[in-house]
């Protein structure tokens, strides 16, 4: 999933959080937003192992990270819980946790790493294979790979960018 729909993702686990709580929702929905996208900061690492800007997952799969571990999220929205409070470290578990569900839909995700390296995905993986003919080009090529061979990921992301639009208008 790209960027846009985790967020989307992790702004609903925010404000159903903040309903919970009765909390106010814009804080909770922003924090939902970051944590929703935050698990893929790890796409900066897999580039500079690869020494590349485009999406190398036979080299360096960035779903290998820590960041993409149930296990991580759990510990880190512990912390959390413990020094800012129960909805904050919700919030820090639940919304990254969308995300390695919807990454886990048509790519691999370590669900029970540490216990193995294995990665579960739901739906038979299309492998990327786009040429390099520029760094522009491959941006634009992938953009329309990933909404045909992502089917079913590109259209949950629009539902949840969509719902996002709604609910906060």
């Amino acid at each position: 999933m790209l960027p846009p729909g985790h967020a989307a993702a992790g702004t609903l686990v925010g404000l159903g959080v903040a309903t919970v709580f009765s909390q106010p929702p814009e804080p909770y929905a922003w924090l939902g937003a970051v944590c929703g996208a935050l698990p893929d900061l790890d796409m900066f690492a897999a580039f500079y192992r690869t020494r590349s800007m485009v999406i190398e997952n036979k080299k360096q799969s960035h779903r290998k990270f820590i960041t993409h571990t149930p296990l991580f999220w759990l510990i880190v929205a512990t912390v959390f819980s413990f020094v800012v409070g129960l909805e904050v470290g919700l919030i820090v578990l639940l919304a990254p946790l969308s995300h390695l569900f919807l990454d886990s839909l048509e790519d691999e995700v370590l669900w029970l790493w540490p216990l193995s390296r294995k990665g579960y995905r739901l739906l038979e993986r299309r492998d990327l294979d786009i040429s390099r003919d520029s760094f522009m080009a491959y941006w634009r090529t992938f953009l329309f790979w990933y909404l045909i061979n992502r089917r079913l990921t590109a259209i949950l992301e629009v539902v949840f960018i969509v719902v996002v639009v709604v609910v906060v208008l």
